[in-house]
Protein backbone atom coordinates (compact mmCIF):
# COMPACT_ATOMS: atom_id res chain seq x y z
CA UNK A 1 0.00 0.00 0.00
CA UNK A 2 1.41 3.64 -0.85
CA UNK A 3 1.72 5.60 1.92
CA UNK A 4 -0.57 9.02 2.46
CA UNK A 5 2.90 11.17 1.50
CA UNK A 6 3.65 9.28 -2.10
CA UNK A 7 0.04 9.83 -2.78
CA UNK A 8 -0.09 13.18 -1.73
CA UNK A 9 2.71 13.88 -4.15
CA UNK A 10 0.77 13.16 -7.32
CA UNK A 11 -2.28 15.46 -6.28
CA UNK A 12 -2.73 18.87 -8.40
CA UNK A 13 -3.43 21.22 -6.15
CA UNK A 14 -5.34 24.50 -6.87
CA UNK A 15 -4.06 27.91 -5.30
CA UNK A 16 -4.45 31.44 -5.87
CA UNK A 17 -2.20 31.43 -8.80
CA UNK A 18 -3.75 28.67 -10.75
CA UNK A 19 -2.81 24.30 -10.86
CA UNK A 20 0.46 23.25 -10.22
CA UNK A 21 1.79 20.33 -9.37
CA UNK A 22 4.28 19.66 -6.88
CA UNK A 23 7.98 19.84 -7.97
CA UNK A 24 9.91 16.01 -7.66
CA UNK A 25 12.81 16.57 -5.15
CA UNK A 26 16.17 17.51 -5.87
CA UNK A 27 19.27 17.92 -3.93
CA UNK A 28 19.46 18.46 -0.16
CA UNK A 29 15.63 18.96 1.14
CA UNK A 30 14.55 22.96 1.98
CA UNK A 31 15.21 22.97 5.51
CA UNK A 32 12.47 25.70 6.03
CA UNK A 33 9.97 23.88 4.63
CA UNK A 34 10.85 20.76 4.50
CA UNK A 35 10.40 20.05 0.73
CA UNK A 36 6.79 21.29 1.19
CA UNK A 37 7.07 24.27 -0.45
CA UNK A 38 5.05 25.93 1.97
CA UNK A 39 5.88 27.55 5.39
CA UNK A 40 3.41 29.03 8.01
CA UNK A 41 4.74 31.56 10.58
CA UNK A 42 4.66 31.66 14.46
CA UNK A 43 1.99 33.76 15.31
CA UNK A 44 -0.52 34.05 18.08
CA UNK A 45 -4.41 32.94 17.57
CA UNK A 46 -6.25 36.08 15.90
CA UNK A 47 -3.37 37.49 14.11
CA UNK A 48 -4.20 37.24 10.21
CA UNK A 49 -1.56 35.24 9.54
CA UNK A 50 -2.44 32.47 11.81
CA UNK A 51 -3.26 29.00 10.00
CA UNK A 52 -1.89 30.41 6.70
CA UNK A 53 0.31 28.96 4.34
CA UNK A 54 2.79 30.83 1.87
CA UNK A 55 5.42 29.75 -0.32
CA UNK A 56 8.74 28.81 0.14
CA UNK A 57 11.24 30.70 -1.16
CA UNK A 58 13.12 27.75 -2.29
CA UNK A 59 10.49 27.39 -4.71
CA UNK A 60 11.64 31.05 -6.80
CA UNK A 61 14.96 29.88 -7.86
CA UNK A 62 14.46 33.39 -10.16
CA UNK A 63 14.12 35.44 -7.12
CA UNK A 64 18.08 36.09 -6.90
CA UNK A 65 17.94 38.82 -4.91
CA UNK A 66 16.76 38.41 -1.50
CA UNK A 67 17.84 40.00 1.72
CA UNK A 68 19.49 36.81 3.68
CA UNK A 69 22.03 37.37 0.30
CA UNK A 70 22.97 40.89 0.38
CA UNK A 71 26.98 40.89 1.19
CA UNK A 72 27.83 44.30 2.60
CA UNK A 73 31.29 45.33 2.99
CA UNK A 74 31.39 45.67 7.36
CA UNK A 75 33.99 48.94 6.26
CA UNK A 76 31.22 50.71 5.47
CA UNK A 77 28.16 51.23 7.71
CA UNK A 78 26.05 52.88 5.70
CA UNK A 79 25.46 49.55 3.61
CA UNK A 80 24.42 47.67 7.23
CA UNK A 81 22.08 50.66 7.93
CA UNK A 82 20.40 50.30 4.84
CA UNK A 83 19.89 46.71 5.00
CA UNK A 84 18.55 47.27 8.55
CA UNK A 85 16.19 49.94 7.47
CA UNK A 86 14.95 47.91 4.09
CA UNK A 87 14.52 44.56 6.92
CA UNK A 88 12.54 46.85 9.32
CA UNK A 89 10.17 48.13 6.08
CA UNK A 90 9.63 44.47 5.15
CA UNK A 91 8.18 43.95 8.88
CA UNK A 92 6.20 46.62 8.90
CA UNK A 93 8.81 48.43 11.35
CA UNK A 94 9.73 52.13 11.53
CA UNK A 95 9.20 55.06 8.69
CA UNK A 96 6.47 54.04 6.27
CA UNK A 97 8.64 56.35 3.83
CA UNK A 98 12.28 55.05 3.04
CA UNK A 99 14.76 56.49 0.69
CA UNK A 100 17.73 54.63 -0.19
CA UNK A 101 20.43 57.18 -1.94
CA UNK A 102 23.75 56.68 -3.31
CA UNK A 103 26.15 56.37 -6.46
CA UNK A 104 24.93 53.16 -9.06
CA UNK A 105 26.25 50.29 -7.78
CA UNK A 106 26.06 50.64 -4.01
CA UNK A 107 23.41 47.67 -3.83
CA UNK A 108 20.28 50.16 -3.72
CA UNK A 109 18.27 48.17 -6.31
CA UNK A 110 19.31 44.45 -5.04
CA UNK A 111 17.63 45.64 -1.61
CA UNK A 112 14.15 47.36 -3.34
CA UNK A 113 14.56 44.03 -5.67
CA UNK A 114 14.79 41.51 -2.41
CA UNK A 115 11.86 43.90 -0.76
CA UNK A 116 9.87 43.20 -4.10
CA UNK A 117 10.36 39.38 -3.55
CA UNK A 118 9.80 39.20 -0.22
CA UNK A 119 6.43 41.20 -1.04
CA UNK A 120 6.24 38.02 -3.78
CA UNK A 121 6.37 35.54 -0.95
CA UNK A 122 4.01 37.02 1.79
CA UNK A 123 1.25 37.71 -0.66
CA UNK A 124 1.35 41.39 0.04
CA UNK A 125 -0.50 44.08 -2.70
CA UNK A 126 2.58 45.65 -4.08
CA UNK A 127 3.54 47.79 -7.31
CA UNK A 128 7.45 47.35 -8.78
CA UNK A 129 7.77 50.32 -10.68
CA UNK A 130 10.90 51.62 -12.38
CA UNK A 131 10.89 56.09 -12.66
CA UNK A 132 10.40 55.32 -16.38
CA UNK A 133 7.54 53.61 -16.20
CA UNK A 134 6.11 55.57 -13.30
CA UNK A 135 6.55 58.59 -16.33
CA UNK A 136 4.90 56.11 -18.87
CA UNK A 137 2.01 55.70 -16.51
CA UNK A 138 1.17 59.30 -15.60
CA UNK A 139 2.21 60.71 -19.79
CA UNK A 140 -0.48 57.63 -20.93
CA UNK A 141 -2.62 58.55 -18.80
CA UNK A 142 -3.14 61.95 -20.84
CA UNK A 143 -4.09 60.23 -23.60
CA UNK A 144 -7.20 58.23 -21.50
CA UNK A 145 -8.38 61.33 -19.62
CA UNK A 146 -7.60 59.30 -16.28
CA UNK A 147 -4.72 60.71 -14.93
CA UNK A 148 -6.64 61.39 -11.59
CA UNK A 149 -7.30 58.17 -11.40
CA UNK A 150 -3.55 56.60 -12.31
CA UNK A 151 -2.58 58.99 -9.35
CA UNK A 152 -4.86 57.97 -7.15
CA UNK A 153 -4.30 54.06 -7.49
CA UNK A 154 -0.75 54.96 -7.08
CA UNK A 155 -1.63 56.88 -4.00
CA UNK A 156 -2.89 54.22 -2.47
CA UNK A 157 -1.27 51.05 -3.31
CA UNK A 158 -0.41 49.32 0.00
CA UNK A 159 3.31 48.98 -0.96
CA UNK A 160 5.25 50.87 -4.07
CA UNK A 161 8.46 50.46 -4.78
CA UNK A 162 10.27 52.76 -7.24
CA UNK A 163 13.39 52.12 -8.67
CA UNK A 164 16.12 54.91 -9.82
CA UNK A 165 13.72 58.06 -9.01
CA UNK A 166 15.45 60.59 -11.05
CA UNK A 167 16.66 59.10 -14.01
CA UNK A 168 13.80 60.94 -15.94
CA UNK A 169 14.14 64.66 -15.72
CA UNK A 170 10.46 66.40 -14.97
CA UNK A 171 9.21 69.48 -15.19
CA UNK A 172 6.12 71.96 -14.40
CA UNK A 173 3.05 69.36 -15.13
CA UNK A 174 5.11 66.14 -14.90
CA UNK A 175 6.76 67.47 -11.73
CA UNK A 176 3.53 68.36 -9.87
CA UNK A 177 2.07 65.22 -10.70
CA UNK A 178 4.77 63.63 -9.01
CA UNK A 179 4.40 65.80 -6.07
CA UNK A 180 0.92 65.44 -5.90
CA UNK A 181 2.08 61.29 -5.84
CA UNK A 182 4.50 61.40 -3.11
CA UNK A 183 1.98 63.71 -1.36
CA UNK A 184 -0.60 61.17 -1.60
CA UNK A 185 2.28 58.37 -0.27
CA UNK A 186 3.19 60.82 2.81
CA UNK A 187 -0.33 61.30 3.72
CA UNK A 188 -1.04 57.51 3.69
CA UNK A 189 1.72 56.82 5.99
CA UNK A 190 -0.46 58.06 8.57
CA UNK A 191 -2.56 54.79 7.88
CA UNK A 192 0.09 52.09 7.14
CA UNK A 193 0.57 52.67 3.56
CA UNK A 194 4.67 52.07 2.48
CA UNK A 195 6.75 53.64 0.09
CA UNK A 196 10.30 52.52 -0.70
CA UNK A 197 12.53 54.49 -3.40
CA UNK A 198 15.76 54.34 -4.62
CA UNK A 199 17.65 57.20 -6.25
CA UNK A 200 21.16 58.86 -7.23
CA UNK A 201 20.03 62.23 -6.42
CA UNK A 202 20.40 63.88 -3.31
CA UNK A 203 17.23 65.40 -1.28
CA UNK A 204 18.53 68.89 -2.24
CA UNK A 205 18.00 67.81 -6.23
CA UNK A 206 14.30 67.22 -5.63
CA UNK A 207 11.23 69.47 -5.59
CA UNK A 208 10.83 71.52 -2.09
CA UNK A 209 7.16 69.62 -1.85
CA UNK A 210 8.92 66.42 -1.75
CA UNK A 211 12.02 67.39 0.04
CA UNK A 212 9.69 68.75 3.60
CA UNK A 213 7.81 65.92 2.92
CA UNK A 214 11.10 63.70 3.93
CA UNK A 215 12.15 66.15 6.53
CA UNK A 216 9.03 64.70 8.64
CA UNK A 217 11.25 62.01 10.31
CA UNK A 218 8.33 60.18 11.75
CA UNK A 219 7.07 59.01 8.39
CA UNK A 220 10.03 59.16 6.23
CA UNK A 221 13.79 57.82 6.34
CA UNK A 222 16.25 59.38 3.78
CA UNK A 223 19.23 57.24 4.24
CA UNK A 224 22.35 58.35 2.22
CA UNK A 225 24.93 55.04 1.28
CA UNK A 226 28.16 56.07 1.04
CA UNK A 227 30.40 52.87 -0.42
CA UNK A 228 32.31 52.10 -3.57
CA UNK A 229 30.86 50.42 -6.61
CA UNK A 230 30.84 46.99 -5.67
CA UNK A 231 30.68 45.49 -9.04
CA UNK A 232 34.18 47.65 -10.03
CA UNK A 233 37.33 45.10 -9.44
CA UNK A 234 40.59 46.54 -8.58
CA UNK A 235 43.16 44.46 -11.28
CA UNK A 236 46.95 44.78 -10.59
Amino acid sequence: MESLGTILKRVVKVGQNGPYEPEPERGPICPKCQGTGWISRDVRVGDPDFGQAFRCECRFPDMLETLDNFNFDPRYPDLKLAHEATQNWVAGKGPCILVLSGPRGVGKSHLLMATRNALILDRRPHQFLSDHQVDMLIRDSFDDNNTEEVLRRLGCVPNLMIDDYGTVARKDTMEGHMDDTFNLRWIGAATGIRTMITTNQGSDQMSARIRSRLNDRVRSRYLVIDAPDYRLKVRG
